[in-house]
């Protein structure tokens, strides 16, 4: 109940606050659900406050589309910056009324609900022109309950750490990374974990093309007896005029076992967008996009979208496509359509249909911006 209070109470001050509100009801065949955002940005001095809520209500669980369909989440971050160093904060609070997708938790036989999170952390940054260190640590509790017996809580408790030491400024950077994951509870099958040694470069190659490249190699315990890794991300980006972009990007990813003996591949595919953009109104810009990512196996994801500003209405429709061997064909298409009632508030219809659900969604929301 205190958690509950909580969230209400920093909900409350988000709402009153926000620079931006966002009401959407989704109505389909199985179910209605309402969503609540918002979102609070405040620069003072060398202090940075943001403050985001999201509140969602489902008419029934419906756990094929859903796992929790009803929540109440809100996080707060400040931030103070100095000449050369900033340290932030954050405290995340999360409400689960009755009504979610229920789950069994590992090494346990019944079945729990999930009643309420609350997370916290900080990140601390040192930098110079030339070189930055970064640190960060989280946070996490989840507070269960027996669906047999509501007296009976379960706490998992989960901690997160990273540091990161590189190189800025020069053609090509090096850096050093290490993550930490541990399991506070009784069982630690789920810790892990990293570091990894890398090189990086973001570099303006001529006025229209830029280029973003990094590589990496290291050692990790996420998966059993498969150690090592190797990762090459690259992302070719060309802006011929404001009218034309286009984005070229390489993402592969190797694992080796603990006898150098076997490689498996992770994610490994190649993306290319190219979108056409026309026309500018103060919120936004007109465009026609299309693009498509392909990996090794073949599978495929085709994109088609466009935005276009009339003369009182924004309309959006948007089309995708993945083509897999290993999974159903999904499809997804969204047609929408905003209108402006105001300088700074808008009202939108929209209409959703998956292919994946055989799903068709009705969708209506409000928009307001301060």
């Amino acid at each position: 109940m205190k958690q509950l209070i909580i969230i209400i109470c920093f909900f409350l001050f988000s709402a009153l606050n926000a620079q931006q509100i966002n009401y959407e009801m989704q109505m389909s065949e199985d179910e209605i659900i309402n969503s609540i955002s918002s979102f609070y940005y405040k620069s003072i001095a060398d202090y940075t406050i943001s403050n985001s809520a999201y509140l969602r209500y489902s008419s029934e669980d419906f756990a094929d589309h859903n796992y929790l369909s009803r929540y109440g989440r809100n996080r707060f971050y400040i931030e103070r910056s100095w000449k050369n160093f900033s340290l932030g904060s954050f405290l995340y609070l999360a409400y689960y009324p009755q009504g979610n997708t229920s789950s069994y938790l590992s090494g346990i036989a019944s079945v729990h609900h999930l009643n309420s999170s609350i997370g916290s952390g900080f990140n601390a940054k040192y930098f110079t022109e030339s070189w930055y260190i970064n640190v960060g640590t989280k946070y996490l509790t989840n507070q269960f309950e027996k669906l047999e017996n509501e007296s009976t809580n379960l706490i998992d408790a989960n901690a997160f750490g990273n540091i990161e030491i590189s190189s800025q400024g020069r053609f090509i950077n090096p850096y050093l990374k290490s993550e930490l994951f541990s399991d506070l509870n009784d069982s630690d099958i789920f810790n892990y974990q990293k570091i990894g040694f890398g090189l990086k470069n973001f570099s303006k190659i001529s006025y229209a093309h830029f280029l973003k490249i990094s590589t990496e190699i290291g050692y990790s315990h996420l998966y059993e007896n498969i150690p090592y890794y190797g990762e090459l991300k690259a992302r070719f980006t060309t802006k011929l005029n404001r009218d034309w972009y286009l984005v070229n990007r390489i993402n592969a990813e190797l694992y080796l076992d603990e006898d150098f003996s076997d490689f498996y591949k992770g994610k490994n595919f190649t993306e290319h967008i190219i979108q056409y953009n026309f026309g500018y109104n103060q919120n936004n810009k007109n465009f026609i996009k299309s693009g498509i990512q392909i990996d090794l196996e073949g599978n495929s994801d085709i994109v088609l979208s466009g935005k276009f500003f009339l003369r009182y209405f924004d309309l959006l429709l948007r089309f995708q496509h993945i083509i897999s061997d290993v999974s159903n064909k999904e499809t997804e298409v969204l047609g929408q359509l905003e209108i402006p009632l105001g300088r700074n508030i808008s009202f939108v219809l929209a209409d959703e249909y998956e292919s994946c659900f055989e799903q068709n969604k009705f969708i209506i929301a409000m928009k307001l911006r301060r």
